[in-house]
């Protein structure tokens, strides 16, 4: 079920959740009212945010902001096509993006050097992961259904890789064991 609300309506829900100063877990789903999403900055204490049917978020500058932050979750972001904003996020140790089909650069993400867990399901255009190979606590990595993923021998030596995953992976050509 869809809901749409006016420009003052939105406006006083951003007011609100940015007021929630001791929020840790936020979850937005089917959001569009949110076009604009600065609010989140003064959430201070916020560790885990999931944004699901974000075909609506724009500009992903909000996130640099987010410096506490552990746990990320985008889902079906049209518009995400390089994680620049990311790169402050040096507390995140789970990323999560799926269908999230205009990412193709995932540079910035050699400096979340706390990150555990990576999922970039169905990210169709991504075709190399070369910025991972320096993400030393790395666990588990799921590429599922990234289509245009050409080469993972730069993941091969992660020291902590115990999980990887690359399903419907199919212009696949260079992969190299340790």
């Amino acid at each position: 079920r869809s809901s749409f609300l006016t420009s003052s309506q939105a406006r006083k829900s951003r007011k609100l959740l940015a007021s929630l100063k001791h929020l840790r877990s936020l979850v937005l789903k089917d959001t569009g009212m949110f076009e604009e999403m600065s609010f989140l900055s003064s959430l201070g204490q916020l560790t885990c945010l999931h944004i699901t049917n974000a075909s609506w978020l724009k500009n992903h500058n909000f996130l640099r902001d987010l410096v506490d932050l552990e746990e990320l979750e985008i889902f079906h972001d049209k518009h995400l096509v390089h994680l620049d904003a990311f790169r402050s996020l040096g507390s995140l140790r789970r990323l999560r993006l799926q269908g999230c089909r205009a990412l193709e650069d995932i540079e910035g993400l050699q400096e979340l050097s706390q990150l555990e867990v990576l999922f970039l399901r169905s990210c169709y255009r991504l075709g190399d992961v070369d910025p991972i190979a320096s993400l030393h606590r790395l666990r588990m990595l799921d590429l599922y259904d990234c289509s245009s993923l050409h080469d993972v021998s730069g993941v091969m030596a992660l020291p902590q890789l115990s999980y990887l995953h690359l399903g419907r992976c199919d212009a696949l050509q260079a992969f190299h064991g340790r």
